[in-house]
């Protein structure tokens, strides 16, 4: 059911009504240039990675991974010789406060370039090696388990969809709950290195020895960090655990957010379980993540396509036919969530919300409002109590 049609059949309704694609005007996801990465590859280097690049739309994944690599291995060495070498004193925490805040200004930027990493590996094959680079060796520098987000996102939450046997999954939440979030946070930053590795394993979504492997490493990397933390603790706070800290309210809150409003009656449908973001500047700069809906039905489309394919006529009326939601506008997920959180659902749905469809079938912002209401509430009667939460039985995904 269409938020359109929700209203009575012959009744006018003459309260405000929400914005449509005319009133935002053109979508500028189209036009603007990109904003990944803050320093270029030197150009002596282009040749080669022209030569070895899957595809070469992939240049501004490149650039960002190079931006990325520079900051954190040479900051790291930059701050493991000061603290040994350098007599700073309490000076030293003015250059770790400096390394953090630089990595703060990528890792958005380094997260969304690694979830498309790992759906299109942007290096050739035979170049294993590169692939590997960020998700085994930039990983661990944003408070991200080497080798884990792959397996996390690729393989469960893809395959499971949000629902089931997906761990990170926001169906058995009070989406406009504070508490309920802090409850899916813990969740999400701590429960999931003990459910993980047996949910995969029965849902036998990777090879038993990937699972032993990541669960090798896992622990290898807490023990790492513990002992760095007893006995070099102002390091290993700005290059570890200040950016685990970090990642373990950004990454909950950033899925919560994708996955707020999820249609109760059909929450497995692609449409009804996230929404889309266009015509915003935070898609500069984070490989047009926004539009979430798509991804979600056809991850393998290049993220450089993901507006114009959401533009074309076939498509757009294809998401208002299913429900889809569509926000509009300089917004971001992490807006959208905390609007929701912090009780702003109204102001967001004046100010962002977005019909796609016929203008003779504009809902009115009351209309949406309810609809966004349903889709906030938790429900989780089709799903089994395992683990440590109520994670669920294997759901296969319904085509959308």
């Amino acid at each position: 059911m269409c938020v359109a049609e929700i209203k009575e059949p012959g009744i006018v309704n003459p309260a405000k009504k929400v914005k449509t694609l005319k009133d935002f005007g053109e979508n500028t996801d189209l036009t603007k240039p990109r904003r990944e990465w803050f320093v270029s590859i030197p150009s002596f280097l282009h040749p080669w990675i022209e030569a070895n690049l899957n595809d070469k739309r992939d240049w501004p994944i490149a650039h960002m991974f190079f931006n990325t690599a520079t900051w954190t291995w040479f900051g790291s060495v930059c701050l493991w010789y000061s603290y040994f070498n350098l007599n700073l004193g309490s000076g030293f925490h003015f250059l770790g406060l400096a390394y953090f805040i630089g990595l703060l200004s990528v890792m958005e930027r380094f997260i969304l370039g690694l979830h498309y990493h790992t759906h299109r590996p942007i290096w050739l094959r035979g170049h294993e090696f590169m692939n590997a680079l960020p998700i085994w060796a930039l990983c661990p520098f944003f408070g991200i388990i080497p080798g884990l987000y792959k397996i996390h996102h690729c393989y469960m939450h893809h395959s499971a969809n949000n629902t089931g046997d997906d761990l990170s999954s926001t169906e058995s939440f009070k989406r406009d709950s504070v508490w309920s979030f802090f409850q899916y946070m813990f969740r999400f930053t701590i429960l999931t290195h003990v459910e993980a590795f047996g949910c995969w394993t029965k849902n036998n979504w990777v090879p038993p020895s990937m699972v032993l492997k990541v669960a090798g490493t896992d622990l290898s990397y807490i023990a790492f960090v513990t002992y760095m933390m007893i006995h070099h603790p102002a390091p290993t706070f700005y290059l570890h655990l200040g950016p685990w800290l970090f990642a373990g309210v950004a990454l909950p809150i950033g899925n919560f957010s994708q996955h707020i409003f999820v249609d109760p009656a059909k929450h497995d449908c692609n449409y009804r379980l996230t929404y889309n973001i266009m015509n915003s500047c935070v898609n500069m700069q984070t490989f047009n993540d926004g539009y979430h809906v798509i991804h979600h039905y056809n991850s393998r489309l290049h993220w450089s396509e993901l507006p114009s394919h959401f533009m074309e006529k076939k498509n757009l009326q294809k998401h208002y036919e299913m429900g889809a939601f569509t926000f509009n506008g300089n917004i971001s997920f992490f807006d959208v969530g905390i609007m929701v959180l912090s009780g702003n659902l109204r102001r967001l749905i004046e100010k962002y919300y977005c019909h796609i469809g016929p203008d003779n079938e504009t809902p009115t912002v009351d209309e949406v409002v309810e609809e966004c209401e349903r889709r906030l509430q938790r429900f989780d009667d089709h799903v089994n109590s395992t683990f440590f939460w109520r994670t669920g039985a294997s759901s296969k995904q319904k085509a959308a």
